[in-house]
């Protein structure tokens, strides 16, 4: 990141290595930012996304699994959106 600037970094100044690789230092794994509550917030903020895209990915596969399960049981292919099919 120094070479980049073509500057020292300033003491408070935080280098974040986006992948979470810090041994990849090229430039577009490398974000300035300017202090250390920064950094915090932004690592912060990248595990709390992680999290909701696992969460999200988890209930796209439940979606489809309810699914599969309730065109075996023949009921053709209901909306999963919380209400319940008209009876016949």
């Amino acid at each position: 990141m120094a070479t980049y600037l073509g500057r020292g970094l300033e003491s408070w100044e935080v280098v974040h290595h986006i992948d979470g690789d810090n041994c990849n230092n090229s430039l577009e794994n490398l974000l300035l930012l300017p202090n250390q509550a920064m950094h915090t917030a932004y690592t912060l903020l990248q595990v709390a996304i992680r999290n909701l895209e696992a969460r999200v990915t988890l209930l796209e596969a439940e979606n489809v699994l309810l699914r599969t399960q309730l065109e075996s049981l023949g009921h053709g292919n209901i909306e999963l959106s919380g209400s319940t099919p008209d009876a016949p």
